[in-house]
């Protein structure tokens, strides 16, 4: 459903998942009380995520809204304390945006209410949200089971989540999306006047992110940032280390005749099953998603622009198995003047143990200020004599996408 929030220190993308063997009439089944609704809920917009709070069979819970998941996930013990009851042949194979599959369990809640609207008989995956690296304690996700049999008004400006039984009318970029059988949003978008079907996925803090190998022969030639190590997060762990890239140039983007201003930041990986577009990009838009006609509607909001001209390190590190290590490098000065490599345990930050810098959220809140202020950001490196001084307005070098 978070490295991709336009910066590579530590941010991850988090996606969410899809199911094998689950048709969509399944997904989606359920009703909603009253026939007839609008109503509002305010929600809280963190690090390219909307986190909303519903009732489980009456047990309040914080969300993401993610309509990258087939259905609606809980957490293990958030669903037992809600009362979902799953049986012994309610095992299936999940697949996160990794392509990482486990096994999980399906059940259904009587329940779903968020404000004075009850979804019930919702369809519910028991996913395990520990290892979400979320810096908001999320209770699970409300996913398409749920957001496919309403409307919705998303307003950035204004942290307000309308939904109602009609579709909303607005001015904006009308775009008509299909929904595929893995219950997921598809709309055929335009790079440089060529059609290609796009996944929007608003539980990815991405922007656009396309499949290197399948795309590759459309980049040919062009000049990009390359980075090598785990490109995202998702809900099964990181993704297999991989060498990537990064084009951060305008293109010209649209859908049918019309051209969107300004175009996502792409990245190529090979671990992208089908290109997907994510807040990262779409947060620059109050966005309707009108499930009965099957549309979305994109209205330009108030919020900053993106940005291209972002300070980095170009060294993100992680905890992995108790410690900090390095899983992804951007090829730049830093990188090339210490000869960093994946896997190298980082020890102290300016001189303090990372540990003592606090959780992950912490620390990496910590860098992110560094970097916005220019600072130089120092790492002491187990192995290493002396310590690292990293720059944090480096120039990334450019490789030509072949």
């Amino acid at each position: 459903m978070m490295w991709k929030n336009r910066r590579c220190i530590l941010v991850l993308v988090l996606c969410g998942f899809k199911f094998f063997g689950f048709a969509q009439v399944q997904s989606n089944a359920g009703s909603v009380e009253p026939v007839q609704f609008l109503t509002e809920t305010s929600f809280e917009f963190h690090q390219n995520h909307i986190y909303l709070k519903a009732r489980i069979n009456g047990v309040e819970g914080k969300f993401i809204f993610d309509n990258g998941f087939t259905v609606t996930g809980l957490d293990d013990d958030f669903a037992a304390r809600c009362g979902i009851q799953t049986s012994a042949d309610s095992s299936i194979t999940l697949a996160d945006a990794n392509e990482t599959e486990a096994q999980g369990r399906i059940g259904t809640a009587q329940d779903l209410q968020i404000e004075d609207i009850h979804f019930k008989n919702t369809r519910i995956a028991i996913i395990d949200t520990d290892g979400l690296p979320s810096c908001h304690q999320v209770d699970g996700f409300i996913g398409s089971s749920v957001i496919n049999k309403a409307n919705w008004k998303i307003d950035f400006d204004q942290k307000i989540l309308q939904f109602s039984s009609r579709p909303f009318i607005d001015q904006g970029l009308r775009c008509a999306y299909t929904v595929s059988r893995s219950n997921r949003h598809f709309i055929e978008f335009r790079y440089e006047g060529v059609p290609f079907w796009v996944h929007i996925d608003l539980g990815s803090s991405g922007e656009l992110e396309l499949n290197k190998e399948a795309f590759t022969p459309i980049f040919a030639g062009l000049q990009a940032q390359m980075n090598v190590g785990v490109s995202s997060l998702a809900l099964f762990g990181l993704n297999a280390v991989d060498t990537f890239y990064t084009l951060n140039r305008p293109f010209k983007f649209g859908y049918g005749k019309y051209t969107i201003p300004t175009s996502p930041r792409i990245e190529l990986q090979r671990e992208v099953e089908y290109a997907r577009l994510g807040l990262g990009y779409l947060y620059q838009y109050n966005l309707i998603i009108n499930s009965d006609a099957r549309e979305y509607i994109l209205t330009p909001n108030k919020l900053p622009r993106i940005s291209r001209d972002e300070k980095d390190y170009g060294v993100v590190f992680y905890p992995v198995d108790g410690v900090h290590r390095i899983v992804r490098l951007s090829a730049c000065e830093n990188v090339f003047k210490y000869s960093f490599t994946l896997g190298e345990v980082i020890e102290k930050v300016d001189d303090q143990a990372v540990e003592t810098l606090g959780d992950w959220c912490a620390i990496k809140n910590y860098v992110r200020t560094k970097a916005d202020k220019g600072e130089p950001l120092r790492l002491k490196i187990r192995g290493r004599k002396e310590e690292c001084i990293l720059k944090a307005d480096f120039s990334p070098a450019r490789s030509i996408i072949r």
